[in-house]
């Protein structure tokens, strides 16, 4: 066995360790949970308990938003790649996030991501093997991608809230020089009021804040945050369901961001009333999870 993959059975074995831990933790303490994660890290992808964020009414001033467009949308569809099985309204301009193959049936399709290389693939330029299936035969690619606070972001100041329009116009310019994406495409900077630059927030939950900000009404189909079956009624059970199984990614890495994806899935659906906001998937059942509010939210919130 190498010293790599010695290491790497060291940090399996830990992090099922937690997982064992994890109804027992979320009771007692959320926040030691969060630094059990974390703990020989200074990329942390939750808040350390001091740098947790205070709660708004609305969630979505949670995050610094920004659009280089002053486009507006009356009523659009979200699809993630989860399963869903309503019928939607091909007529609507849509979203597609991450989706692996093109969507030609739907009349206004944008292809959408927060991550940079698979956006990229989207745009016909994959540089990973198991991005290829991202660069969609569609000659009507259209495209909206949502970027994250990061190093760039903050160089750019575009992390800080309650910008003039013509500064923002000005970074985003800037912003899109640097990226240098060759295709047209509509950029929205979406950064979390944590600014902790590992922060799992993910594709899915930064593309909704994003779409809320633009749009009257979304619909969103396939929010399943990595269930593949329905929740248990079983405090315990249900708290398993944050780890994802361990074989195809990091553990850790996949835990924060079922976290992230419950707390806001949570918040968003019991925030929002049915006329601004429907949500289609196996996360819908995370909104009635009383728990989340009562002790995840600690993860985060003050």
């Amino acid at each position: 066995m190498s010293i790599k993959n010695f290491f790497y059975q060291i940090k399996l074995a830990y992090s099922y360790l937690i997982k064992l831990l994890t109804p027992f933790l979320i009771i007692m303490s959320p926040s030691f949970l969060s630094w059990l994660t974390h703990f020989n890290s200074n990329l942390r992808r939750f808040p350390t308990f001091k740098d947790r964020i205070k709660k708004t009414k609305n969630p979505l001033d949670e995050f610094i938003f920004y659009s280089e467009s002053n486009e507006r949308f009356d009523e659009v569809n979200m699809v993630m790649r989860g399963q869903y099985s309503e019928k939607i309204n091909k007529e609507l301009p849509t979203f597609f996030i991450n989706i692996n193959q093109p969507q030609k049936d739907f009349l206004i399709r944008y292809y959408s991501s927060s991550d940079r290389l698979k956006f990229k693939a989207m745009m016909g330029d994959p540089e990973r093997i198991e991005d290829q299936c991202l660069d969609y035969d569609d000659k009507e690619k259209k495209f909206y991608y949502f970027i994250a606070i990061s190093p760039l972001i903050e160089k750019l100041n575009l992390n800080k809230e309650n910008l003039s329009p013509d500064f923002v116009a000005r970074k985003i310019t800037e912003l899109k020089k640097i990226l240098n994406f060759k295709p047209n495409y509509k950029l929205c900077v979406c950064c979390h009021k944590f600014n902790g630059l590992n922060i799992q927030v993910g594709s899915g939950i930064l593309a909704l804040i994003s779409i809320l900000n633009i749009s009257k009404k979304v619909n969103v189909y396939g929010w399943d945050s990595f269930l593949n079956e329905d929740l248990k009624d079983s405090f315990f059970q249900q708290t398993f369901k944050l780890w994802s199984p361990f074989k195809d990614h990091q553990p850790v890495s996949r835990f924060a961001a079922n976290v992230f994806n419950w707390i806001y899935a949570h918040r968003l659906i019991n925030y929002f009333t049915t006329d601004r906001l429907i949500v289609h998937g196996r996360v819908r059942k995370v909104a009635n999870l009383e728990w989340i509010e009562k002790r995840l939210y600690k993860m985060v919130y003050k």
